[in-house]
């Protein structure tokens, strides 16, 4: 069990927030896509309070976008229940910063661990802004570590497929960054384990790499690979050209 009483430091920005009728899936915890607003909407609340928001970053066409996450699940908050998000800026190089998440419950009790990476767009020429052109000197940063490992690359298995479908990119999927936003692409990944929620199994944990940006319009397909009994990779690709587009792993519990 791990010590988070430096959840109470400074540096450590939080907010709490109620699971609602309209965030709970058929299981009656929270929706995992909905989950991933709430960390966006925690993340940017920070950004903005270290002056490295969203109005911040207009200055010179920019804003944060998520390349890669790790969500270890140990549960998922229920329906009607309070829950607290907190969130630190870890470190950050020329590229990425990477940030953390701890979601505990109103007894302090750690239902959901976090790792980030992030990266700055510039939306006009959509290409990555170097961190050394933005302002860093309002960050406040805390040297914990949640996971022993850096995030790193997912290569997928694609050696056992058990599931194929494609979607066409709506309006509705697309977001303030002009792109399909990263919930979406999670919503792809567990509709395409529906089957196997039908055995009522559980997420332990859901790996993300965003790789390409995603149109209005485009045709994309996903393809679902099982690597072990309770081990799935998830591949999505531009149907026109194949293009790797995104990739995931999820774990589930037996």
């Amino acid at each position: 069990m791990i010590d988070i009483s430096f959840l109470e430091s400074k540096q450590v920005f939080r907010r709490t927030y109620l699971v609602e009728t309209y965030n709970t899936s058929y299981f009656q915890t929270i929706k995992v896509s909905d989950l991933y607003k709430y960390l966006q909407d925690v993340a940017s609340q920070h950004s903005e309070s270290m002056k490295i928001g969203y109005d911040d970053l207009k200055v010179i066409n920019g804003a944060w976008v998520l390349t890669k996450q790790l969500l270890e699940v140990i549960r998922l908050p229920k329906a009607l229940e309070e829950f607290t998000i907190h969130t630190w800026s870890h470190k950050h190089n020329k590229i990425v910063a990477t940030r953390n998440f701890i979601i505990t419950d109103q007894n302090k009790a750690i239902l959901v661990k976090v790792v980030s990476d992030w990266l700055v767009l510039n939306l006009e020429k959509r290409r990555i802004v170097p961190l050394s052109k933005i302002n860093m000197d309002y960050i406040q940063s805390y040297d914990y570590e949640l996971f022993p490992q850096p995030l790193a690359k997912i290569e997928v298995i694609e050696d056992n497929l058990v599931n194929e479908f494609s979607k066409r990119v709506r309006f509705s999927d697309i977001d303030l960054n002009g792109h399909m936003n990263n919930t979406v692409y999670v919503d792809m990944v567990l509709d395409s384990m529906a089957e196997f929620f039908k055995q009522r199994h559980k997420l332990k944990q859901i790996n993300t790499n965003f790789i390409q940006e995603v149109k209005f319009l485009e045709e994309i397909a996903i393809r679902t690979f099982q690597v072990k009994n309770n081990l799935f990779h998830h591949k999505i690709i531009r149907s026109i050209d194949n293009c790797e587009l995104f990739t995931a792993i999820t774990e589930w519990d037996k």
